[in-house]
């Protein structure tokens, strides 16, 4: 599989909608509505911190976001198995 998206004309046209997930939190109604007024929402800065990768609306890995080359990526530690979804 590795060797046919890397060599094929056709797969570097495949395109599939996808998320990367940083945080999920449940907020009140408050909450939501204080966020336009405060323009932001705090999230965790750990750097161990795991985020998703959702692939329409399915979440097939898990990894870290990663600087390199003054760019951000997300780099898969463990994908999912069909009962981990």
């Amino acid at each position: 599989m590795k060797e046919f998206l890397r060599t094929s004309p056709i797969a570097a046209t495949v395109k599939l909608g996808s998320t990367v997930v940083l945080h999920r939190r449940k907020m009140n109604t408050e909450e939501l509505l204080s966020l336009e007024s405060q323009g932001s929402l705090q999230v965790s800065s750990d750097p161990d911190e795991t985020y998703e990768l959702e692939i329409n609306g399915t979440t097939i890995a898990r990894g870290a976001i990663v600087r390199k080359r003054g760019e951000y990526f997300f780099k898969v530690k463990e994908m999912l198995g069909e009962s981990e979804r």
